[in-house]
């Protein structure tokens, strides 16, 4: 499905002149952690190599801490001559970000409902193979995030999941094929008219 597209207007799109927390420092902070974390496992390993007495080591670690202060400085430098807020259409520009048309935006609204609604579904689904909720979302989040094989015959679309370790993943998963496979056939507009899920 195409839309049409016009240019951006700053002056037909007065909300994107609001101020909106400058991107660049969010990832400047991001790097700076990174950094930090890094500088802390070098202090921890010089301190093992001088307890050992390992010069060599001691050495090689004195060099990377080196670099990484400078780093951290070279960040931290940066951060400073950024502005805390930027204006949203200057982010736009820059990034040669496209404005979503209402109608767009409805539709990955949708989409985003739809995979919301769908999760739900799963969870509701597998739940009495489980105790604890946070067990739940931690089967369906590992299911939904896991590779899966994918094979297409005769508008049939076969996908497997990969085989469980524990029995009551494997009950859950098996439930929940059995579920997914009871829906009879789609029409979602492409050449695929059923799905049909199984555990190798």
């Amino acid at each position: 499905m195409n839309w049409p597209c016009r240019p951006l207007c700053a002056c037909a799109l007065p909300d994107i002149q609001r101020e909106v927390d400058n991107p660049v420092i969010k990832e400047l902070d991001r790097k700076i952690r990174d950094v930090k974390k890094r500088i802390e496992r070098q202090r921890d390993a010089r301190e093992r190599a001088e307890k050992k007495g390992r010069k060599s080591a001691l050495a090689r670690i004195k060099g990377k801490l080196v670099y990484l202060n400078r780093k951290m400085k070279q960040l931290k430098e940066a951060k400073g001559k950024e502005p805390e807020k930027v204006l949203l259409y200057q982010i736009i520009q820059e990034k040669g970000i496209e404005r979503i048309k209402p109608e767009k935006k409805l539709y990955f609204d949708w989409l985003k409902m739809s995979a919301l609604w769908s999760r739900k579904r799963i969870v509701d689904i597998v739940k009495p193979y489980y105790q604890d909720l946070r067990d739940v979302e931690k089967f369906v989040d590992g299911i939904l995030q896991s590779r899966t094989y994918v094979r297409t015959s005769d508008g049939v679309m076969y996908v497997e999941f990969p085989d469980q370790h524990s029995r009551q993943k494997q009950e859950a998963l098996q439930r929940l094929c059995e579920e997914l496979n009871e829906r009879g056939t789609i029409d979602i507009g492409l050449s695929i008219r059923k799905l049909v899920f199984s555990v190798r």
